[in-house]
């Protein structure tokens, strides 16, 4: 609650995947009260995991630097808002060649989309199966299990 008080601008939903913490009353209650909707998905959001490790770092530097400078009892929270500020505003993102406020303009969203097809990665290499080779199969989530993998032989 105080990260999204410390962003500057009140988010209009929240992604994440079943985190358990975020399916507390309290946090339910208040997200409901600001009016900020929360999404949950089954399956893992990849690309959240991976904003939060940028997000992460930069604080993580941030936080660094101002030790260094001998300041004593940092609080992560007061970085959000200039580190989101800095994702959001200054830098451009590697697969979209601009920012993020950049992207949303209805005059970038044709180079923003050329960006993102031109830099996908479609040419993975899988290995061939054999018959014999051991494979994991992922079974389907349910609601009451997270996740379920079996081995066989094909």
């Amino acid at each position: 609650m105080e990260c999204i008080k410390n962003m500057g601008k009140r988010p209009k939903f929240i992604l994440s995947d079943d985190e358990g913490a975020l399916n507390s009353n309290d946090i339910l209650g208040y997200l409901k009260k600001e009016g900020i909707e929360k999404i949950t998905t089954r399956s893992h959001a990849h690309f959240v995991e991976r904003f939060l490790r940028t997000v992460k770092f930069a604080s993580y530097k941030r936080i660094e630097n101002d030790e260094k400078k001998g300041k004593t009892n940092i609080q992560w929270t007061k970085y959000i808002s200039g580190v989101l500020t800095t994702y959001n505003y200054k830098d451009a993102h590697g697969s979209t060649g601009t920012t993020p406020e950049e992207a949303k303009k209805e005059d970038n969203k044709i180079e923003v989309k050329l960006n993102m097809e031109l830099k996908a990665k479609r040419f993975r290499k899988y290995p061939d199966f054999q018959v014999g080779d051991k494979v994991e199969i992922m079974l389907k989530y349910n609601k009451f299990r997270k996740r379920e993998t079996r081995f066989t032989h094909i």
